[in-house]
């Protein structure tokens, strides 16, 4: 709640992206419900704060010891977008007196504790299926569940998202697993496990004069698919 989106978007990505709440889904998905937004409102971040039992000291900090925040390897990592966006959260926490300190290092040096469910450090990444074109009713949070230990995960492992993403994966009518995703993002809005900023639009440019037309697919990792749909321009 203390970090204003809209700011971001604009002075980081020039207007190009747009908010983002909850991990995996979109505010411009017409199943997108406006009660899974968090609104800029630092008084109420701080409010909560106090409630929690973090009050500011004498040197107007909540903690003796900064925040640690680590940016991932999407983006261009540390050096790239990704660290932009965290400098200017690290910055936006600091007002509300949560001193934050941005970590750029390798990834390498970050992973094996994603691996072995052992990080306590929050991280800034998409974590892995946090992506745009994936259709609202495909089963969600996989890398947040117990299905991938051995693997890559967000930094922690939900039952409630385990048992959701099974019963999605076999349901075979989309309305019903429509409500299964309703659920998923109930569940990790009301507990903020994996909030979120902005969306960083994809860059994708062709030549009209060569492509008339390319109808993609949803994509799980790439910024472009269906090299097959592709129709010359000339032919």
């Amino acid at each position: 709640r203390s970090v204003d989106r809209d700011l971001l978007n604009e002075t980081i990505l020039g207007g190009q992206g747009w908010p983002v709440y909850v991990e995996y889904v979109d505010i411009n998905d017409p199943h997108w419900q406006s009660k899974w937004e968090y609104p800029y409102d630092p008084q109420e971040a701080e409010r909560l704060l106090d409630q929690a039992g973090y009050p500011r000291g004498a040197n107007g900090m909540r903690f003796s010891e900064p925040l640690p925040l680590f940016v991932g390897p999407e983006l261009g990592g540390g050096q790239g977008i990704a660290g932009e966006i965290g400098d200017a959260i690290a910055g936006f926490w600091e007002r509300i007196g949560v001193p934050t300190q941005v970590l750029k290092y390798n990834y390498a040096v970050f992973r094996p504790g994603l691996v072995g469910r052992s990080t306590t450090i929050p991280f800034l990444t998409s974590c892995d299926d946090g992506v745009t074109p994936q259709p609202w009713d495909w089963p969600k949070g996989l890398v947040m569940s117990s299905l991938t230990r051995g693997g890559f995960s967000c930094g922690f492992e939900s039952d409630f998202i385990t048992k959701n993403y099974q019963a999605a994966a076999k349901e075979p009518d989309i309305n019903k697993r429509i409500e299964y995703t309703n659920a998923f993002v109930d569940y990790i809005h009301h507990w903020a496990l994996a909030p979120g900023y902005i969306v960083v639009p994809n860059k994708l440019t062709v030549n009209p004069k060569s492509i008339a037309e390319w109808k993609m697919r949803p994509s799980y990792v790439a910024a472009w698919s269906a090299l097959e749909n592709i129709v010359p321009a000339q032919r």
